[in-house]
């Protein structure tokens, strides 16, 4: 009979791979009724099991003929990660329970073909190797599970080493968080706070603004009462890079959710707020992130690309523009399956006339701040660089907010290039652009 959170992590694979939902949402949903120790076996397996999807895929091409139905092989891809890749989960285990899977979804016709596969997959495991004849860049995409177009655009920005290095990098599924000092919430509060509700934490060593914890944080009064805001330490920064020069008026042209605005406000309290973004739906719910953590800002729904003339001007304009999120495929495993160097080309213009348009609120003086949350040379680097190419009005700077974080020899003459493996953060690009005539 399967077990309850084997079922769940499953069904939470399956609506991830097949329906398209985010692996955050999906796991969030399907952990809630289990106990800690189910809870944990439950996320281990999810997420392990979308990382390795290539990995497994290519195990499964010796036993596995094209055309197998979608979630028949989302079943088989799920005991082979528990037959490869956990040490803990015996293989009689794996197999018998991916059967009880089928069963449970009525795929009874299938039962048969998973028992088969599976034991075949166990027999061989000992004895499997990814080739060393296999072209280098489509075994890298088969020993770390990111697709060949991928590693290839990243091996030509960031060199060789240096790939391997970013997707050879693990990190725990931990919650990020820091104080809000609008709801007399400090430093010293919220570990209070944590000790008292037996969370789990560490100061990052990135910022040392910010909490890297385990545990649910969601259900506590802190979060409930706004006292603390959920946010990684890269969007963080973007975020003070923003007010670092102590802005009286501040622009956020994309700015649902929220979050960065939310931190501008909880850090420098002595701004005007405006907040801005597409979406009608979007808008509300960062209205309700606003009242639910105390920050006052004025919101108005607006296409990024169009100029407003009602908006006036700004000390600072932060613009984390649409893009690619590449810079997220660690903490959203599926976004490395679902880009495209197309979609990637597609998106160019939109955040070029986001960063042109965005230009045009900066008052003299001013600070520009330019964000994505990937790491994709054409989106980042070369939008910035382009931009200033036509608009000698702005100069691109090493923000005051970067010292004694990161290295000024990174800044590549526009921003800085953030990567998991070098800051444990997300791969934020950000370009800080001052006014300067």
């Amino acid at each position: 009979m399967i077990d309850n959170a084997r079922l769940l992590a499953f069904r939470a694979l399956d609506d991830v791979l097949r329906q398209g939902a985010y692996s955050n949402l999906a796991i969030k949903k399907a952990q809630k009724t289990l106990e800690a120790r189910d809870k944990a076996f439950c996320v281990a397996l999810f997420y392990g099991t979308l990382e390795k999807i290539i990995t497994l895929d290519y195990i499964l091409s010796k036993y596995l003929k094209k055309g197998t139905k979608a979630v028949i092989r989302n079943i088989l891809r799920f005991g082979t990660y528990q037959i490869h890749f956990m040490n803990s989960v015996p293989d009689h285990a794996a197999c018998t329970t991916s059967a009880d899977i089928a069963k449970k979804l009525g795929k009874n016709g299938a039962v048969g073909l998973i028992n088969g596969v599976l034991r075949n997959v166990a027999r061989d495991k000992e004895s499997f190797r990814i080739p060393e004849s296999l072209e280098p860049i489509k075994h890298l995409s088969i020993q770390h599970s990111f697709p060949e177009w991928l590693i290839k655009k990243w091996v030509g920005e960031l060199g060789e080493i240096e790939t391997i290095k970013l997707i050879s990098y693990t990190h725990d599924n931990q919650s990020v968080i820091h104080a809000n000092s609008l709801k007399d919430m400090d430093n010293a509060k919220l570990e209070t706070a944590l000790d008292e509700n037996n969370i789990e934490y560490i100061k990052s060593s990135f910022t040392n603004d910010v909490y890297k914890i385990k545990g649910d944080i969601i259900g506590t009064s802190m979060f409930v009462d706004g006292k603390i805001a959920i946010q990684g330490e890269a969007s963080y920064l973007a975020a003070k890079v923003a007010i670092e020069n102590s802005p009286t008026s501040v622009l956020d042209l994309c700015a649902a959710p929220g979050g960065k605005m939310a931190a501008m406000a909880h850090v420098h309290h002595d701004a005007e707020y405006t907040a801005c973004d597409i979406r009608p739906n979007r808008v509300d719910i960062m209205q309700k992130q606003f009242e639910r953590l105390g920050v006052k800002a004025k919101t108005i729904t607006m296409d990024a690309t169009e100029t407003n003339p009602d908006l006036g001007n700004f000390d600072a304009v932060l613009c984390d523009v649409p893009c690619s999120v590449l810079g997220t495929v660690f903490d959203h495993p599926e976004v490395r399956y679902s880009k495209s160097q197309a979609q990637i080309d597609a998106i160019y213009d939109i955040q070029s006339k986001i960063l042109v348009n965005a230009a045009k609120y900066v008052n003299s003086e001013g600070l520009l701040v330019y964000s994505t949350c990937t790491i994709s040379k054409s989106e980042n680097y070369d939008i910035v660089q382009n931009f200033l190419k036509t608009n000698d009005e702005f100069k691109a700077i090493f923000p005051k907010a970067f010292h004694g974080i990161i290295n000024d020899k990174r800044f590549d003459g526009c921003g800085v290039q953030l990567l998991p493996h070098l800051d444990d953060t997300a791969g934020f690009y950000i370009a800080c652009l001052k006014r300067i005539k």
